[in-house]
């Protein structure tokens, strides 16, 4: 969601990155990740899992309550064939 409204991830954000033993880096989305790279996520304890769910999903609702008909031509990632629409 980050990128379509052009803003940081809540994973960079808040101190979440590391409440799971991990690094704020923005690269790190969690797609096409090893064993060894999911072995790393160490969160500190349900409530860290808890919260990182209720920001993330705090920060889509509040998109999705934005989004009209309009948004919903836009192209936001022209790197696939056919390109993602939003």
């Amino acid at each position: 969601m980050a990128e379509l409204v052009d803003a940081d991830q809540v994973w960079q954000r808040d101190d979440w990155a590391p409440r799971f033993e991990l690094e704020p880096n923005p690269a790190n989305i969690g797609y096409g990740h090893t064993p060894d790279d999911v072995a790393q996520v160490k969160p500190h304890g349900p409530e860290s899992l808890l919260g990182y769910l209720a920001a993330v999903d705090a920060g889509t609702t509040a998109l999705l309550k934005t989004v009209g008909p309009a948004d919903l031509d836009r192209v936001v990632d022209r790197r696939w064939d056919p390109p993602v629409w939003m």
